[in-house]
Formats: C-alpha cells, sequence, structure tokens
C-alpha cells in the first residue's frame, strides 16, 4: 500500500452490474482515507459498465451517493 501514500489523486472503478466490485471500491476508498491527505488530494468514484446495463444494474446510484 505503500504506492498510496503521497498520491495527488485517485480514480476508484465499480462495475454497476456488480454488488461486490462496488464493495471493493469502497475499500480502496477506506484505504486512501487512511493513507492519504484527503483534504490535498482529487478523488473520482467511477460506475463502469453502464453499456450493459440492461443486463440488470446491481448497484444503483443512491447507494453511491
Amino acid at each position: 500500500m505503500g504506492y498510496l501514500k503521497g498520491a495527488a489523486a485517485a480514480i476508484v472503478v465499480y462495475d454497476i452490474n456488480e454488488k461486490g466490485s462496488f464493495s471493493e471500491a469502497s475499500w480502496w476508498l477506506q484505504q486512501l482515507q487512511r493513507m492519504c491527505d484527503m483534504d490535498k488530494m482529487a478523488v473520482a468514484l467511477v460506475g463502469n459498465k453502464l453499456d450493459t446495463a440492461e443486463e440488470g444494474r446491481k448497484v444503483e446510484e443512491s447507494q453511491v451517493e
């Protein structure tokens, strides 16, 4: 996890069709909070695979907020 220290930005990506993927993204955000100064860091949480959402979106926008 040493590669997180001193990071200026992070993009955390999860698959909107996989709840497990969203849980892992949450874990990564927790690691960033633990290891980085979040006040000086840009962080983006990105839901991926919107083009396949017809197959059954598992992570709703309200969960992400």
